[in-house]
């Protein structure tokens, strides 16, 4: 019996080292070609973006650049150790990374999304940017030659995205990683899986954005309130100031209880508006000044009776 138990452990034990050997050549190979491996365990070190694939014997690691949905071609100082012993990866086939520039003049007058190139695979938009210079190897490129020439998906996630090449941008589902520079969304749902949007650091996108559609970012503003505390209070005995309309729409109108919306301003991050001019360009809505605390009174209009 303890000697059959023995030829057991046995065959189970030259079992366990072929699957090691078999999975540790297919994993290895896979390593070589740019594909992550098969037969381990994959693990992410946030803290020191290390990550991890662990087989029966081996240990793959690789450096991520920005983010762990990267592909391994992308990946820095990967390593393949079988128990002790570090096997050669020079016959990795890596593709040499291009020198890539881009520079940008932020666009003041952004009341919506532009659309800058467009073929049947990609629609590639830009907002509150203006003049994008793209600079590949010492060479300018327009935007739309550099569209045109390049695979968007495989050259920009990974790139220096501003002169110092300080920014990393990776397309990782709906999400969005950059440091500093621009923004780059894209949205990996049924409404919108062609699209690219470029955007400054400092502009919001609207939480609805992927879901419905809208190429349009949302005007991120807060209210600066520069009248009087007590602008529209009267002496006893005067005759009473006379309210101000500042909107209307075809239900309602409305007003302050006196002219002041002249001293009251939307500001963001690189312009300001009048909530007269906000509104007439669309750019907020009555809705949006309500909910950032403007007090202002809504006047039901009258519907004229038929005769």
């Amino acid at each position: 019996m303890k000697k059959r138990r023995i030829g057991l452990i046995g065959k189970l034990l030259i079992l366990i080292v072929f699957l090691g050997i078999l999975t540790c050549f297919i994993d290895y190979n896979r390593v070589l070609s740019n594909e992550e491996p098969l037969f381990a365990i994959k693990t992410f070190d946030k803290n020191k973006k290390i990550q991890k694939y662990r087989g029966f014997f081996y240990i793959v690691e690789r450096k991520i650049s920005v983010s762990e949905a990267e592909t391994m071609k992308e990946s820095k100082n990967i390593t393949f150790k079988v128990l002790i012993f570090e096997l050669s990866l020079k016959a990795r086939q890596v593709e040499e990374k291009k020198n890539l520039k881009v520079s940008y003049k932020p666009d003041d007058e952004c009341t919506t999304s532009k659309l800058v190139y467009a073929t049947e695979e990609i629609k590639v938009y830009t907002y509150c940017l203006d003049d994008i210079k793209f600079n590949i190897d010492n060479k300018d490129l327009s935007y739309k030659d550099f569209f045109k020439s390049n695979d968007l998906t495989e050259v920009l996630p990974f790139y220096g995205m501003d002169n110092d090449k300080t920014t990393e941008i990776y397309i990782d589902n709906e999400k969005e990683y950059s440091k500093e520079g621009f923004r780059l969304y894209k949205c990996n749902n049924s409404n919108d899986k062609k699209s690219l949007y470029f955007t400054d650091m400092k502009t919001d996108k609207q939480l609805d954005f992927c879901t419905l559609k809208d190429d349009d970012f949302s005007f991120t503003f807060k209210i600066e309130d520069n009248n009087e505390p007590d602008v529209c209070q009267v002496e006893e005995g005067k005759n009473p100031l006379p309210v101000e309309v500042f909107y209307e729409d075809e239900e309602n109108t409305y007003t302050f209880e006196c002219n002041k919306s002249n001293n009251i301003k939307l500001i963001n991050y690189n312009k300001e508006l009048s909530i007269k001019d906000a509104l007439k360009t669309n750019q907020v809505t009555i809705t949006d000044l309500k909910n950032k605390g403007l007090k202002f009174n809504t006047v039901k209009k009258e519907i004229p009776k038929e005769e």
